[in-house]
């Protein structure tokens, strides 16, 4: 049993409360989280001491919650997006889906930027070095 230092409060039974919350099953959280209904139900129950970063990633996404909310451990940042102020994300799969693809495209766009700006400067440093060397391999008959 982990118990949060800052409450008092464990993980299972945090996690136990947020699920009722947001009135999600065990299985659903199981599913998302990777995991049997039945790892879900023993970390409610305080039966698994360390329920492992995979499994708390897939528990705190399908909460909508932060790892470090999930264990009540406090934010030192805050939690960014790409999309809005709105730190929780989207409870449906094929929103989530859309939010996941157009935070890609934006990622992509910015890269093809970067990278085509260091292409054009790469482009013009060499046509630059090209015109100030005189051109060698030819010889005068």
């Amino acid at each position: 049993m982990l118990l949060l230092k800052s409450t008092g409060v464990t993980i299972g039974q945090r996690v136990k409360k947020l699920r009722s919350e947001r009135g999600v099953s065990q299985d659903q959280l199981a599913a998302a989280a990777g995991v049997a209904q039945s790892a879900v139900s023993k970390l409610e129950r305080d039966q698994i001491g360390d329920p492992g970063a995979v499994m708390l990633a897939g528990i705190a996404d399908r909460l909508g919650v932060t790892i470090d909310e999930l264990i009540g451990r406090e934010r030192l940042a805050p939690r960014v997006s790409f999309l809005s102020d709105d730190p929780k994300p989207p409870a449906a799969p094929a929103d989530r889906l859309r939010a996941i693809e157009v935070r890609v495209d934006l990622l992509t766009r910015a890269l093809r930027q970067v990278v085509g700006d260091q292409l054009d400067d790469a482009i013009r440093a060499q046509a630059e070095r090209d015109r100030q060397e005189p051109t060698q391999g030819r010889t005068g008959s």
